[in-house]
């Protein structure tokens, strides 16, 4: 029986990977404390993520995809932005906030005021609202409780955003990629997203 056990447990992670749910790992083993809302459910993730260009400080994305095989009422969903060093109780900003279904394999794009391709909304802020080298961005439920989220750069080591271990330090034109599929959610932003030098808005990330 305890080896029947196991082997759920093999192959409920590996599907998870790949549907974006979260890791069903046991409370105390040391493995990371966000997404406690829908644990083991999936739900749409944050996938690509650009924080700024060479253009404007306000040419700033957030991409949503929905990996899941149904479609996911996401009505008052917040996407939110923590700056780099806020490990408070409150978020910095919200950025946007979504309504409708998402149906399965959906991208959203939320952008700022400076991006001019096609977005599903844009945010107000001149000086764009995501910080561009350093901070966090995450997505909360209608509950509030936080979904999914990416730390980026030199973050506060208590930052509740930090999904295990923040990506590197972002740059101006490039962005943060799920790879090496769209959904692809470990719970470790160092392993689930890369930094590529041109974005795919809307699209399916590739290599």
């Amino acid at each position: 029986m305890r080896a029947l056990a196991s082997l759920a447990m093999v192959l409920l992670v590996g599907c998870s990977s790949v549907l974006g749910i979260e890791n069903p790992r046991p409370a105390g083993d040391g493995g990371p404390t966000q997404d406690v809302g829908i644990t083991q459910q999936c739900h749409p993730v944050i996938n690509e993520l650009m924080t700024g260009s060479l253009v404007s400080p306000a040419d700033e994305w957030v991409e949503v995809f929905n990996p899941c095989p149904d479609p996911v009422d996401v009505t008052s969903w917040t996407l939110v932005y923590r700056s780099a060093s806020n490990a408070g109780s409150t978020d910095s900003s919200v950025l946007d906030t979504l309504m409708g279904s998402m149906a399965k394999g959906d991208f959203r794009l939320y952008a700022g005021i400076g991006f001019l391709g096609t977005s599903d909304h844009q945010w107000i802020g001149m000086n764009g609202l995501i910080g561009q080298v350093a901070g966090a961005v995450g997505l909360r439920d209608n509950t509030g409780a936080l979904a999914d989220s990416i730390a980026y750069g030199a973050v506060a080591p208590a930052h509740p955003f930090i999904e295990t271990k923040p990506i590197p330090a972002m740059a101006n034109g490039k962005s943060a990629s799920r790879l090496p599929l769209d959904g692809n959610d470990t719970n470790d932003n160092s392993v689930d997203f890369e930094i590529i030098a041109v974005g795919t808005p809307r699209t399916s990330n590739v290599l």
